[in-house]
Formats: C-alpha cells, sequence, structure tokens
C-alpha cells in the first residue's frame, strides 16, 4: 500500500494558533485523520514461525521464505489496517454484485458476507490477529475469510484484482477523511466567529511586510480566517467530488469479460458512477 500525506486538521478550540512543519512525519501518521466511529482495539502484531508463513502473492519462483528483514520492510499491515473497514465494506459489495449477476451462488454470497462481518467484529473487539507476514490489511482479511469459509471465499476474486479493490478503499477512506476534516475546519470557524463577536471594538495593530501599518478591529482579523477556511472547504468539496467514481470492475487494467455490474458496486458504496475508463487509475496513479 502507499500512503497519501495527512491533511492539516485544525483545532476546534476558541483559541487560534497555526504553526507550520517541514519536518517529514512518520508513514504510519497518514492515516491519523481517519474517521473513527469506534475506538479499535487493535491486538499487537504476530510474526509466523519460519515454518508457518504465508506464501507471498509475489513470491512464486522462491524457494524459500523471505528473511525477517525484509518482511519488516515490505509489510504495511502495521498502518493500513486501518483501512479494514473499508476493505470490508468493498468485498461485500462485490459479493452482492457477483450474486446478482449469477456470478456465484446466493448461498456462497451469505456465506462470504457472515463471514466478513464475523472478521470485522473481531477487528473491532481486538480479537483478530493481524500477521505480519500476510504484509498488508488486503492479505489478512483474505486469508482469514479462506480459513473460515473456505472455497467460497477464493471467488471473492472474481472480476476483481488487487488494484482496482487498493484503490476502492482508499478512495472510500479518503471520502470519510475529507468529510471529517471539513468538520473540523467548520468548527474552527466557529470557534472564531465567537471570539469576534466576544471582542467586538477592540482595536489591535495591522501589519504589513513585518511592520504596524493601520489600526484595525481584531473581528476583522479573525474573520479574515474564516474566509480563508471557506476557500479551503470548497477546495476539499471539490477534491471529493472528483475522486468519488468507484474502480471496481477496472481489475489490473482493462477489465473483465465477465458479466459484472459496475453501477451495482458503485452504487452501494456510495459512489457517483464506476469510473469512466478503466485503465485510468494505472496510467495515471492517482486519478
Amino acid at each position: 500500500m502507499h500512503s497519501s500525506k495527512a491533511l492539516f486538521s485544525p483545532s476546534s478550540s476558541s483559541t487560534f494558533l497555526f504553526s507550520f512543519s517541514s519536518t517529514p512525519q512518520p508513514l504510519s501518521r497518514a492515516f491519523s485523520h481517519a474517521p473513527k466511529p469506534q475506538q479499535l482495539r487493535m491486538e499487537p502484531l504476530r510474526a509466523a514461525s519460519q515454518s508457518n508463513k504465508e506464501a507471498k502473492l509475489w513470491g512464486g519462483r522462491f524457494e524459500e521464505s523471505v528473511t525477517e528483514a525484509v518482511e519488516s520492510f515490505t509489510e504495511s499491515i502495521s498502518f493500513d489496517k486501518l483501512l479494514s473497514k473499508y476493505d470490508i465494506m468493498g468485498s461485500k459489495a462485490h459479493a452482492q454484485m457477483l450474486a446478482q449477476q449469477s456470478l456465484i451462488s446466493v448461498k456462497e454470497r451469505d456465506e462470504i458476507v457472515k463471514g466478513l462481518e464475523d472478521i470485522e467484529r473481531r477487528i473491532a473487539s481486538g480479537e483478530f490477529q493481524w500477521r505480519t507476514d500476510r504484509e498488508d490489511v488486503h492479505m489478512n482479511i483474505e486469508a482469514a475469510l479462506i480459513e473460515m469459509i473456505g472455497e467460497p471465499a477464493k471467488k471473492l476474486h472474481t472480476a476483481r484484482s488487487r488494484n482496482d479493490q487498493v484503490l476502492t478503499d482508499f478512495r472510500l477512506w479518503c471520502r470519510d477523511a475529507i468529510d471529517g476534516i471539513m468538520g473540523s475546519m467548520k468548527r474552527l470557524q466557529v470557534s472564531l466567529i465567537t471570539l469576534a463577536l466576544k471582542n467586538e471594538g477592540l482595536i489591535v495593530p495591522g501589519y504589513t511586510h513585518l511592520q504596524r501599518a493601520q489600526p484595525v478591529l481584531l473581528q476583522h482579523l479573525l474573520l479574515a480566517y474564516v474566509e480563508q477556511i471557506d476557500r479551503d472547504i470548497g477546495r476539499l468539496v471539490d477534491c471529493r467530488a472528483r475522486m468519488n467514481f468507484c474502480p471496481l470492475g477496472a481489475c489490473a487494467l482493462a477489465g473483465t469479460g465477465l458479466p459484472i455490474d459496475r453501477f451495482m458496486t458503485s452504487e452501494t458504496l456510495g459512489f457517483t458512477a464506476p469510473l469512466r475508463n478503466s485503465s485510468i487509475f494505472v496510467i495515471v496513479p492517482g486519478t
């Protein structure tokens, strides 16, 4: 998994203090603004013994398992497990579509959905064992589902690649994160307006080129920040609208010959519509 940079989430306090740092932040902080409807109790990561290690998706030509150093370098489960909610959402929607299109049976769909819901419950309660040898959130959930229900779980990859699966998860997470950030920004605006109302008529020096220029009302300065934040909110609204298109069904690059219904999965997951071109997210990453 690749991570985007964390977005600034302002305080809702009535005081205002803006500080900016160019110091690189740890990769794990990329998900610091993901919405958390409930605090998940995550169990410590469990390293598998050498003999019980999971075979890598990319390890077909290797006769031996990787070293602990390589495993530690390549794993992303230590931070991308926060995508588990969205990975399960996408898989449930995909399973429902596959059954609707008679690509899997209703019985298989129900087993898959029930298994995913059980995994989601175990994650929420902290019972789920995250394994570093399974590298990421997608492989951890997939392997756990196979252990639970067997062959039906393997059919979940029908007409779906890891490519469109990962991007769908990340878009769902980004959408919720944007909503959370905009909520914080609106609360900051309210705090600034409240502070302005409490200081009606207070005159302070206005600065230009780092020098005092004109006397101005504190309210005038505070409301300038309100206007700036409003423009930033507009940018986030536009970002949300532009990225709210569903990649599911694009598969690895050029779609599938199976009779899937991309509009069904898109609507189920709350997207505006499916991506119109299946290869756009491979040719132009991040679009």
